[in-house]
């Protein structure tokens, strides 16, 4: 979270934007990374040893958290976070996942701003195209060596070699210069299959030995990082790293 808010210091503090790219468009990219951050956060609050005495005051915060997210208006953020409450609720109150229907519809229904964004999504916006025209490249970087991959950090390099050529944007970070948008995609194009199967092994043991909001959070992540390359950004490798260690410790 410290690092997302930093990157908007700095892109303020600079008030150079190209014209190419209206300021809102790293708006979208860094509330995209704080909403996955946040969903994880509050899946992971969900947690019921430690509660005894503070379930109140537990609630509030998850609240709190649950109303920030919707506000980021990040659409991966909120299937992330449907995704994780369904997890969630399917290993504790199955009977509760018709109320979860009903409040996604509520706010689909009722809220403008999340409405526009789900519209936005199935009518292809120009984020949702972005995305599509991301991962169209990056399979197109995976077809140069599948099996092995081109190597740590040279997707960038990987991607010029197909003829692909980036944008110039003037802002302090720009994701497209890291990987594709989809942390599977990356690793798959960096690492190849065996880098990637790597990684789904370590969440499958996440999700075999750890708690019910642990699993929630880790499968909000992996549903988040479809469509954003969250999964090699260090705010969410920190929180992988911890619950593997917890998990393999006990």
């Amino acid at each position: 979270a410290q690092s997302i808010l930093q990157l908007t210091q700095e892109h303020l503090k600079s008030g150079k934007t190209s014209s190419k790219l209206p300021k809102k468009t790293l708006s979208i990219f860094l509330l995209t990374i704080l909403g996955g951050f946040l969903v994880v956060a509050m899946l992971l609050s969900l947690e019921e040893k430690g509660l005894k005495g503070r379930k109140g005051v537990k609630g509030i915060l998850i609240g709190i958290i649950g109303v920030a997210i919707i506000f980021t208006f990040s659409r991966s953020s909120y299937l992330a976070l449907v995704a994780g409450i369904l997890v969630y609720l399917g290993f504790k109150s199955p009977k509760l996942i018709g109320i979860l229907v009903a409040i996604v519809l509520a706010l689909t229904s009722f809220v403008t701003p999340v409405r526009q964004r789900v519209v936005g999504a199935i009518s292809l916006d120009i984020t949702a195209r972005q995305r599509l025209v991301s991962w169209n490249e990056a399979w197109q970087v995976i077809r140069v060596n599948p099996v092995v991959g081109v190597g740590y950090n040279l997707y960038g390099q990987a991607r010029q070699s197909v003829g692909l050529r980036y944008k110039a944007y003037n802002i302090p970070y720009n994701p497209a210069q890291a990987g594709s948008d989809s942390s599977l995609l990356t690793i798959w194009a960096t690492a190849g299959v065996g880098g990637l199967l790597v990684y789904l092994l370590l969440f499958w043991k996440i999700w075999r030995a750890g708690s019910v909001a642990e699993k929630s959070a880790v499968s909000a992540l992996l549903v988040h990082s479809l469509f954003v390359n969250s999964l090699l950004l260090p705010p969410f490798m920190i929180v992988i790293w911890i619950i593997y260690n917890k998990i393999s410790n006990q």
